[in-house]
């Protein structure tokens, strides 16, 4: 038996994402660097259905502050989030409950923010999605 399910993945991530409550984006892909507090929009790659944000934290050595990762398109917010502890590799680390339907060209961002500053950034964060 053959399935036909297309699944494209898309991954975000930086280095670092600073210890300020300012708003960063994840970079497409990967940058060795901090996270900018400019969006980076990525544009979607064909019509379909995204799901499944899972994010981690490579190396977690903040406090306990919750960390909300965020995705938006056309720079408006969706119901896919995470809330990840900075002392956190995983956890709370996957939504699985929410989705959106998406249109081939709208623009995808993740942003993170923080309800208070942390003592030290977790490294090597990584956000994933997939379109089906």
């Amino acid at each position: 038996m053959s399935h036909n399910i297309q699944t494209s993945p898309l991954v975000f991530g930086n280095r670092q994402v600073a210890v300020s409550t300012a708003a960063r984006w994840l970079t497409p892909g990967y940058s060795n660097a901090t996270a900018p507090t400019q969006r980076i929009d990525f544009p979607a790659p064909r019509n379909g259905y995204v799901q499944r944000l899972r994010v981690r934290h490579g190396v977690a050595r903040a406090n306990a502050t919750i960390l909300t990762y965020t995705v938006r398109v056309n720079n408006v917010d969706k119901d896919l989030v995470v809330n990840l502890a900075g002392n956190a590799q995983s956890g709370a680390d996957l939504d699985l409950d929410h989705g959106f339907t998406i249109l081939a060209g709208q623009l995808i961002a993740i942003v993170v923010t923080k309800a208070a500053e942390i003592d030290t950034t977790p490294l090597n964060i990584t956000a994933s999605l997939e379109i089906v």
